[in-house]
């Protein structure tokens, strides 16, 4: 086999806590990321030069070594003395610098398909410690579950997925840096997500309402008030749940209803360019 596919699925954050900054420079966090099925889609074949290929059918994504995919291509020759050419065709549906870790996802499945098509026989644990080197939401994608995120979102406690398939995606095509916002955070305390926690594990969406929590929405709230203006407008068509998801811009609604959800998706699809009906993973 020198040709593997792979979906790419795109993560919500259900709550976002970022807590005191460290001496590398990073912060530590606590958020509970969850798997959507909204995703891209990737395509890995071998080639004989030693270089890696990028094809992508949005023009707006750079196909050169800034690329998250050509980052971990090298992160892994590093790692395993591999010197094996890719060409990777992405196939993009998740928007881009929208919070939902499109890129992390997408260097993740390179990561996973090579070890597939090469053999490599790594552990997941050791594709998550590659991961880390590359973006700080990389490793996560190799859980392929709910979890809870600590550190700088590279320790992970597994916890019960949050079941809907209401979910809606909303953006506005705002690309945000996560570095602008980090720049500008106010730092909490102490971390209040061990309620939410209980309220995903629950599956109770009225304790979710009440404890889901962003503490980026406001840096981006005082930036983006347009970005502010759709949560708003979630909240008013009736969604359950509504918040931005990592650094934004796109903002996420779960209801308690498909029809609640189809409805609120017919009142929106036409006032903003990205608007996807999706359901956990």
């Amino acid at each position: 086999m020198n040709t593997i596919q792979l979906d790419s699925f795109a993560k919500i954050n259900l709550s976002l806590d970022v807590l005191e900054e460290r001496e590398d420079g990073y912060h530590n966090i606590d958020t509970i990321m969850q798997l959507i099925d909204l995703k891209d889609v990737i395509e890995i074949e071998c080639i004989d030069q030693n270089e890696c290929i990028i094809e992508c059918n949005n023009q707006n994504i750079p196909l050169d070594h800034t690329n998250l995919v050509h980052k971990a291509w090298e992160a892994l020759k590093k790692y395993t003395g591999i010197q094996q050419g890719i060409k990777v065709h992405i196939q993009k549906n998740i928007p881009v610098a929208a919070g939902l870790a499109g890129g992390s996802s997408n260097a993740a499945a390179v990561i996973k398909g090579l070890n597939e098509i090469l053999g490599l026989n790594l552990s997941k644990e050791e594709m998550m410690e590659i991961g880390i080197g590359i973006g700080a939401d990389v490793p996560y994608f190799f859980m392929e579950k709910t979890a809870r995120a600590t550190g700088v979102g590279n320790i992970f406690e597994e916890i019960s997925p949050l079941k809907t398939e209401g979910v809606l995606i909303v953006n506005n095509g705002r690309e945000i840096s996560s570095k602008e916002v980090y720049e500008d955070i106010e730092t909490s305390e102490k971390s209040k997500i061990g309620k939410v926690v209980s309220a995903i594990e629950n599956q109770d969406l009225n304790a979710l309402r009440e404890s889901a929590y962003n503490t980026m929405e406001k840096v981006v709230f005082e930036k983006y008030p347009k970005i502010h203006d759709i949560k708003n407008r979630l909240l008013s068509l009736g969604a359950d749940v509504v918040l931005m998801s990592g650094s934004g811009a796109t903002v996420f609604a779960i209801t308690n209803t498909l029809e609640k959800r189809n409805g609120i998706y017919e009142e929106l699809k036409e006032d903003y360019p990205i608007v996807f009906k999706a359901k956990t993973i």
